[in-house]
């Protein structure tokens, strides 16, 4: 509904509510009014529906007739509309879609029904790309060649003179040809980037197969495939700007391999031009276990290089472990593939609690990639570890993911104030395909991604994206995450479609909401500056054209902002 925005003159002051912030009332420059406010923490929230905003700040919460030095306001009129709090997308990597994201109609999909009619594609795309000096494809379905593997043979049989590399459906394997493999100087002698997790699968003898998981060639790769600056800028803005008109204001960057440089500087380049739509918190992103000696000095580094008004570094994220699509997340019990296969992770205990009191004294942030549940216990016993000594720990410490979580653990979140980050358009169940369920089985894969567990145990659980390509970008709406937190079933499919795992792990509404919004300013430190309408805050908000709690659970995905502003300024919609 478009409604009038009106400037009014009123006669007489009126007297501020009890939850002003000042006993000298502010003046208000603009004052919304008829506002269906959700998402405040505090009392003086609870039952206004006005609020006034002054140099992107909330200074006035209460009725419109109670708001104070208005005369000069300008007066918004939201016709009842309901208004929440910015959502915060605590893990998401805009990074990585400007360096690596395809469209659909750029990035040919690979069949995945049988290995006949998969390497018949492969074969076309070879006639298709015989110029190009290099070829990259995808996705191939890692469950297709388990549990051997794939091996280079097989592609060096279509592709045998030039450099092929195909990315799996997970985004943490590929698939090369032997071309390949020389072009990175790879043989039987490479060694591992990091043990159990980013290796190079080998056979009998120890030459490699062709099979690379995780991390293992990420830096040549990524330098091989980089875009120019300034179409990095154009997927950066087409992404964000997608992510504000959905309702985000502020995200958290989970990192962007070993391409800081190439992704802040445009980053930078946007928010001294204005062009940042949101609150841009930057990382450092370890997935090397030899990158920790030097990871502090570095993200102070960008820090000093990049900052600007709403690009800020204040966390590093590692990669503790994988993931069970290829049987390289830390494990408890064995993996069905590979003799006492129980994946890894990068470093121990005492090393990671080293590294948080190292961090906790520069008051950084740390954030955690864990999939499996050895991997999860291993951080949780790090934070322990930290309190143990003694040590007041004030920075911030985020696992992510957490697939699978022991229950002996649920409750160690909480107690150890340990913040449990989830991507809940994964609850599905159906995201990653059929490779995940022949690592560890049905039962596993069925009571994995516990958001509501540990919502219940008292952790404070936040909601994220993880998106990498474009072509998933509508998986990184909040309000498909939203619907999906809430049904555990496909954001497409109906309301009698399978429900993954168990109906009693669904999140309420409420939760989920939370889960965007002041649960994730916590992760971030933040929760004094966003994260709720509330008095002092920043004025950082969205406009829906009806109230969630009102609008059909399998038509949340449909719902879009009116309207979303961020520091008190308009930055999607109109009113």
């Amino acid at each position: 509904m478009n409604i009038t925005l009106r400037i009014i003159r009123l006669g007489l002051l009126a007297t501020c509510l009890s939850g002003c912030a000042t006993t000298t009332s502010p003046v208000i420059d603009v004052l919304y009014t008829n506002a269906a406010i959700h998402g405040g923490q505090a009392e003086t929230s609870a039952n206004a529906t006005a609020f006034g905003v002054t140099a992107g700040k909330i200074v006035f919460l209460g009725s419109a007739e109670s708001a104070p030095n208005v005369a000069e306001s300008q007066i918004v009129d939201l016709g009842g509309r309901s208004v929440l709090p910015g959502f915060i997308d605590s893990h998401a990597h805009p990074g990585l879609v400007a360096l690596i994201g395809e469209l659909e109609s750029e990035i040919p999909g690979l069949p995945v029904d049988t290995k006949a009619n998969f390497f018949a594609a492969l074969q076309s795309y070879a006639e298709l790309l015989k110029d190009e000096p290099f070829i990259v494809l995808g996705d191939w379905e890692v469950a297709m060649f388990l549990p051997e593997g794939p091996h280079r043979s097989e592609l060096d049989a279509i592709f045998p003179d030039k450099p092929a590399i195909l990315t799996d459906n997970s985004g943490h394997s590929t698939w090369m040809n032997s071309a390949a493999l020389a072009l990175f100087g790879v043989d039987e002698t490479t060694p591992d980037l990091s043990p159990n997790v980013s290796v190079f699968v080998r056979d009998d003898s120890g030459d490699p197969t062709g099979w690379v998981k995780e991390f293992s060639l990420i830096r040549e790769i990524g330098q091989t495939l980089l875009r120019p600056a300034d179409e990095i800028q154009q997927r950066l803005a087409l992404y964000l700007n997608y992510l504000n008109a959905h309702g985000v204001t502020t995200l958290w960057d989970a990192g962007n391999f070993d391409n800081d440089d190439e992704i802040y500087s445009v980053l930078a380049a946007m928010d001294s031009a204005g062009l940042l739509p949101v609150r841009y918190e930057a990382s450092y992103h370890i997935f090397d276990p030899a990158q920790l000696e030097g990871a502090l000095q570095r993200l102070l580094t960008l820090r000093k290089t990049y900052s600007g008004d709403r690009l800020k570094f204040n966390t590093i994220k590692v990669h503790y472990d994988g993931v069970v699509e290829v049987g390289t997340a830390g494990m408890l019990e064995p993996y069905n593939v590979g003799q006492d296969n129980r994946g890894g992770f990068l470093f121990t205990a005492a090393d990671l609690a080293d590294f948080i009191v190292q961090l906790n004294n520069n008051d950084i942030d740390l954030h955690l990639h864990s999939v499996g549940d050895a991997a999860t216990r291993e951080i949780l016993d790090a934070v322990a570890l930290v309190r143990d000594r003694g040590i007041a720990r004030t920075s911030e410490v985020t696992i992510s993911h957490l697939e699978h979580v022991n229950a002996n653990d649920y409750p160690r979140f909480a107690e150890l104030d340990v913040h449990a980050n989830f991507t809940p358009h994964w609850w599905g169940g159906t995201y990653f395909g059929e490779s995940g369920e022949v690592y560890v089985g049905k039962a596993r894969i069925e009571n994995s991604q516990q958001g509501r567990a540990l919502f219940d145990q008292g952790a404070n659980v936040t909601f994220s994206s993880d998106v990498t390509t474009l072509a998933a970008m509508q998986r990184a709406n909040p309000f498909v995450g939203i619907q999906m937190a809430m049904t555990r079933q496909e954001y497409d499919q109906p309301a009698d479609s399978a429900v993954f795992g168990s109906v009693d792990a669904r999140v309420t509404l409420a939760q989920a909401i939370a889960a965007y919004t002041h649960n994730g300013a916590r992760q971030l430190g933040q929760q004094d500056l966003i994260g709720a309408i509330e008095l002092g805050k920043a004025a950082d908000f969205m406009v829906l054209p009806r109230k969630l709690s009102e609008t059909d659970t399998y038509e949340i995905r449909y719902v879009q902002p009116d309207a979303v502003v961020l520091d008190g300024k308009l930055v999607s919609g109109k009113f």
